[in-house]
C-alpha cells in the first residue's frame, strides 16, 4: 500500500513541474490576474467532468459535511494559486520551483508534530539535502529576486498547510471531489479578485489552448494522484518524493 502511494507520488511531481511551464507560457500573452483565472477556471470546468467521467460525481455531497474546511481550503488555494502566477512572472519557473520546495520542509515537520508521523535517519537526511540544494541558488540576491523570493516562499506556506488538511481529510474526501473543490474554490477566488482589481483580460487562442492542456495534465491528473498518494503513505513520505519535482522542472524548461 506504501509503496503504491509512493508511485502516485511520484506520478504527480512528474505531472505537477509542467505547470512551472505552462503557466510562463500563459504569462506571455496574459497578465498573472487574468493568466491565473484562465488557467485554474479551465481546471475546474475540466474537474468537474472528470468526475462524470470516472463516476465520482455523487462524491461531492461531502461539501454539506465539511464546507467550512473546505471553504477554508479553497480560499488558501485560490491566495496560492495568484501568489504562483506573480512569481512565475517575476523569477521564472526554475526558480519558483526551487524555491517552492520549502513546502516540503514545512509539509514534514507539520507532519511530524500534528500527525505524529516518523521518518527514518535516512529519509531525514535525504530531505535535508534536497531542501538545501533547492536554496544553494539564492546567491544572487538583487531586488526583483527578493520580490520573486517573497512570493514563492509564501506560496510555500499556504501549500504546506494546505497539504495537512489535505492529509488530514483525504480518507473522508474523495482525491476527485477534493481537487474539484479545491479548484472551483480556486477559480471563485481568481475571479472575485481580477474583478476587484479590474485587470481581467480576454484571453487570446494561445492563452485558451495552454491552459486547457496544462490545466488537465497538472491541476487535474497531477493533483488528484497527489491526494491518492496521500491516501495510501505518509504526508511526510509523499513530500519527499515529490523535492524531485524541481529536477523534472529544469528537463522541461
Amino acid at each position: 500500500m506504501k509503496d503504491r502511494g509512493l508511485l502516485f507520488a511520484l506520478l504527480s511531481a512528474v505531472l505537477i513541474a509542467t505547470s512551472l511551464i505552462w503557466s510562463q507560457l500563459i504569462l506571455e500573452s496574459a497578465n498573472p490576474e487574468s493568466g491565473a483565472l484562465v488557467y485554474f477556471g479551465t481546471a475546474a470546468l475540466l474537474s468537474v467532468i472528470f468526475l462524470y467521467v470516472t463516476g465520482d460525481i455523487k462524491k461531492i455531497k461531502v461539501f454539506a459535511k465539511y464546507k467550512k474546511i473546505l471553504l477554508i481550503f479553497g480560499i488558501l488555494h485560490g491566495t496560492a494559486a495568484l501568489l504562483f502566477f506573480y512569481s512565475v512572472s517575476v523569477i521564472g519557473p526554475s526558480l519558483t520551483g526551487f524555491l517552492l520546495k520549502l513546502e516540503t520542509l514545512l509539509s514534514v515537520v507539520f507532519a511530524i508534530i500534528l500527525l505524529k508521523e516518523k521518518l527514518t535517519k535516512y529519509e531525514a537526511i535525504g530531505a535535508l539535502l534536497a531542501i538545501l540544494g533547492a536554496f544553494m541558488i539564492l546567491y544572487r540576491f538583487d531586488s526583483l529576486l527578493i520580490v520573486g523570493a517573497v512570493y514563492a516562499i509564501t506560496l510555500a506556506i499556504l501549500v504546506a498547510v494546505t497539504n495537512l488538511i489535505s492529509k488530514k481529510y483525504i480518507k473522508k474526501i474523495e482525491p476527485t471531489a477534493m481537487n474539484a473543490f479545491r479548484l472551483i474554490f480556486i477559480a471563485i477566488t481568481l475571479l472575485s479578485y481580477a474583478i476587484l482589481t479590474g485587470n481581467l483580460q480576454i484571453p487570446n487562442s494561445n492563452v485558451l489552448l495552454y491552459s486547457a492542456v496544462g490545466a488537465f495534465i497538472s491541476a487535474v491528473i497531477g493533483i488528484t494522484f497527489f491526494y491518492k498518494a496521500l491516501q495510501k503513505a505518509a504526508l511526510s513520505r509523499v513530500m519527499i518524493v515529490r523535492t524531485l519535482e524541481p529536477l523534472f522542472v529544469v528537463v522541461y524548461a
